[in-house]
């Protein structure tokens, strides 16, 4: 009989994590407008929760924050690695709207990753990648030159650098809404998990930690969420064929075994945390890590090629 070996994962983002509430300035639950962390958060997709809820299509999703798992790949003492970035140059190569609002999600994970370092450097030109692909989907406007020089006179303030990177996606999601463009915004936020999953995928097999092994395990949720709005445009060959391969990593995480065990959450009001209390495990076998760690590569590889 093949040995398995199993991970208990005990799931960051959801047994005894200080999550900070969204909203801008409720003086019970939320943190104000230019708190960092809310807005560090909200880059592509998130909401000032680890998991925030985004509304696509006149339907609300639960999708994490990409700069969340930067963090925690950080934290458990991962050195930096550029080669796990999609090469700035390669932002020339997008000739498709679909192509170019999928890798405008994947630079944005990248420059949490590049910011959180402190290489502030790269972080700058991935800026400037990032402009241009803005430009092409007409959202030029969201990263403009009064976002670059704040960027640039605030070298070496991690938190003021993903604020104003923040900024600028927030105001291009705005955008892409108010011109009934959600389309594309689903794609930003599809091309930031993959590229924080893929993170979390080759920071595993780098590492063997069982935080970012806990990390990849604990996705089967948002990758739901994921197909779920990319629904909403099937009929489209590339979005057809995107949504098939995340059906397919899907099924890997359906043959896991999960449990949940609900306990309420306390608040502390003066301190505007929630902490999260309920228990949820998964029982992840080497097999299914390497099947994860497989294909979300795969998927990855398509779309920065």
């Amino acid at each position: 009989m093949k040995k398995e070996l199993k991970f208990v994962l005990t799931g960051l983002a959801l047994s005894s994590l200080v999550v900070f509430n969204s909203g801008c300035g409720d003086s019970e639950t939320g943190t104000t407008e230019n708190d960092p962390i809310d807005t560090i958060d909200s880059i592509i997709g998130g909401g000032g929760n680890d998991v925030g809820p985004i509304g696509i299509g006149g339907q609300i999703f639960s999708i994490p924050s990409p700069v969340q798992t930067a963090y925690l790949i950080k934290d458990v003492g991962a050195d930096f690695n550029s080669d796990i970035l999609n090469p700035r140059e390669n932002a020339d190569n997008y000739s498709t709207s679909f192509l170019k609002a999928l890798n405008m999600g994947v630079y944005g994970a990248d420059l949490g990753y590049l910011t959180i370092y402190d290489n502030t450097d790269e972080s700058m030109k991935y800026l400037t990648s990032v402009r241009g692909l803005a430009k092409d989907l007409d959202l030029g406007g969201a990263f403009d030159e009064d976002l670059i020089e704040r960027f640039s006179s605030n070298i070496g303030d991690q938190d003021s650098m993903l604020v104003f990177v923040s900024e600028a996606y927030k105001n291009a999601d705005n955008y892409l809404k108010d011109n009934d463009k959600d389309e594309i915004a689903a794609l930003v936020v599809t091309g930031g998990w993959i590229e924080a999953t893929y993170f979390a995928s080759r920071t595993a097999v780098e590492t063997n930690d069982q935080q970012i092994i806990d990390r990849l395990g604990d996705q089967k949720n948002t990758l739901h969420s994921l197909i779920l709005m990319l629904e909403q445009y099937r009929g489209n060959q590339d979005y057809d064929d995107l949504a098939y391969e995340l059906e397919d990593l899907y099924m890997v995480f359906e043959e896991i075994k999960y449990t949940y065990e609900f306990v309420p959450p306390v608040t502390d009001p003066s301190n505007k945390l929630t902490m999260i209390k309920s228990k949820h495990t998964v029982e992840l076998t080497e097999d299914h890590l390497n099947a994860i760690i497989e294909k979300i590569e795969s998927i990855r590889n398509e779309i920065v090629q």
